[in-house]
């Protein structure tokens, strides 16, 4: 019952034995080579552990001890453990064994809160699910109806990177027709549930619904005074605004709760809300903010230890290197976020970090390899959900992939695609990128369509400045610099790369200045 390793004390305890009658019991298996004393061949003494000679032995013991004498001797091992001070696991483990649904309930829930301290995800998950497996053979009460829905909420808090989003939502639902029976402080269960449905949006990138979902929790925690729901939401909405690539509102939105999250030890939730400033910052121009609030999220995961953190911590990372045109150092983070998702099943790094590392690839040369790549990913995303994180910017990615590798009708159509996929969740960023892709298809086309082209550059010059998307927005003045060239224009074309090379300048990306001046370099002062 109590595992490979135990005392004497604790055998005369489970077993109801004198020490006198434990010790000629122990003397016995001892013979018969059941047990061995650990680290001593003398008789063992009261404080000192021991442990079957082999795993297969205590196996057979445990099942032919029978359902009933397990039961009863779980049920015993729950009191000594628990006058040990053993682990919030190992009780729930022996109270679920015997039989004591209510004790399994409570140890399920301080083990899944004992994992989340530790970053355990995957602990914290199961405990949970055990927590809610226990609550399920209890009488229906008010008390069993609120646990119920604490547990849910619990759940979902740790495993939307392990589990479909529909089934989370499933549950949601679940706890949302429970807890709106609830009245005075229990009301506050209610609100916590909105909280992650409108999470849940986020992350199958439903991004305008999930705006309305945190907008109408907003409402709901200010009248019940929730001012930690408060600050939490505050980063949910940073994250939506991130997605839609409406970069300028993000500063404001984070800067001032940043402490808030520090001084609650909110880790998580300030390691999003630095990735995404971060990122934010970087898109606008300010490259080296960027990646200084991005190393300080990584300091802090660092710290935690947490896996979680680390790999998301290394995304955003690699998010800033990819927009600053650091395609070796994006390559290097996206690859570790890919393998560190891979270990730990976490799907939606998985999904984004392959979709980062391939987009990268693509931009090294990689064109081929990349696309294989990006449809495999696509289709395991396809699987969790119809559309996940930053759908409308991977589909973006892909069209440019697709152009990159000379694939010019299947880049147009995927851009176009991009675009409608991208407007139908106002997502700013991912829309000027299909719309450049797009305008440079029309270009490659034959015959090349000029006027429209210049139409699909307008827009997403223009997208791209509503975002604030500073970076993107200079890369698009020099792919219509480019367009100008070939129309003779040089005039306007000239314009076009000086604006690109300004805004490279000011963020402090030399080689993409230079690549610009480059263009520039062979040209007269006069180009009428």
């Amino acid at each position: 019952m109590l595992g490979q390793d135990f005392t004497f004390e604790q055998l005369c305890q489970m077993t109801e034995l004198s020490e006198r009658e434990g010790l000629l019991a122990l003397d016995e298996v001892r013979r018969g080579g059941l047990l061995r004393e650990a680290g001593t061949k003398e008789r063992l003494p009261t404080d000192q552990s021991c442990a079957f000679t082999h795993d297969k032995i205590r196996e057979v013991v445990y099942l032919e001890a029978g359902e009933t004498r397990r039961r009863i001797l779980h049920r015993r091992a729950v009191e000594i453990l628990h006058r040990a001070t053993a682990s919030a696991t190992a009780l729930a483990h022996h109270a679920r064994a015997a039989s004591l649904p209510e004790a399994a309930f409570r140890w399920s829930v301080l083990a899944g809160e004992e994992a989340e301290r530790l970053f355990a995800t995957m602990q914290a998950h199961q405990q949970y699910k055990e927590a809610l497996e226990g609550l399920s053979r209890l009488p229906n009460s008010e008390e069993v109806r609120v646990h119920r829905v604490e547990s849910i909420t619990r759940l979902v808090r740790v495993s939307w990177t392990l589990e479909n989003p529909e089934q989370l939502l499933h549950r949601l639902a679940e706890a949302e027709s429970l807890a709106q029976m609830f009245t005075g402080e229990d009301r506050k269960h209610l609100v916590r549930v909105h909280y992650w449905m409108g999470f849940l949006s986020f992350v199958r990138h439903e991004l305008r619904q999930a705006l309305e979902s945190f907008q109408q929790v907003l409402r709901e925690a200010r009248e019940i005074g929730d001012e930690d729901l408060l600050t939490l939401v505050a980063v949910q909405m940073a994250r939506i605004l991130a997605g839609q690539g409406q970069f300028g509102t993000i500063e404001a939105l984070l800067t001032p709760v940043l402490p808030l999250l520090e001084q609650s030890a909110h880790w998580t939730e300030w390691i999003f809300a630095l990735g995404f400033l971060g990122v934010s910052l970087a898109a606008r121009g300010h490259y080296t903010a960027g990646l200084a609030a991005s190393g300080r999220a990584l300091a802090r995961a660092q710290v935690t230890e947490s896996h979680d953190h680390l790999a998301r911590s290394h995304f955003f990372l690699g998010m800033i290197y990819h927009m600053g045109g650091d395609s070796a150092h994006a390559l290097e983070e996206s690859s570790r976020v890919v393998d560190m998702a891979q270990q730990s099943g976490d799907w939606v790094l998985q999904y984004l970090g392959h979709g980062l590392r391939d987009w990268t690839q693509s931009r090294m040369g990689k064109h081929e390899e990349a696309i294989v790549s990006m449809i495999r990913s696509q289709d395991c995303g396809r699987q969790q959900g119809s559309r996940l994180l930053l759908t409308d910017w991977l589909a973006a990615a892909y069209a440019e992939v697709l152009l990159a590798a000379d694939r010019v009708e299947e880049a147009h159509a995927q851009a176009e695609r991009a675009v409608e996929l991208a407007r139908s969740v106002g997502g700013l960023y991912g829309e000027g990128v299909a719309q450049r892709i797009w305008a440079q298809a029309l270009v490659e086309a034959s015959p090349a369509f000029w006027e429209e082209a210049c139409t699909h550059l307008t827009a997403s010059l223009h997208t791209l400045e509503v975002g604030d998307a500073i970076l993107e927005a200079a890369r698009t003045h020099v792919v219509w610099g480019h367009l100008c060239v070939q129309l003779g224009d040089l005039a306007s074309a000239l314009e076009h790369f000086e604006k690109a090379a300004a805004q490279f300048e000011r963020a402090g990306l030399a080689a993409e200045r230079e690549s610009v001046h480059n263009y520039l370099a062979p040209w007269p002062d006069d180009t009428s």
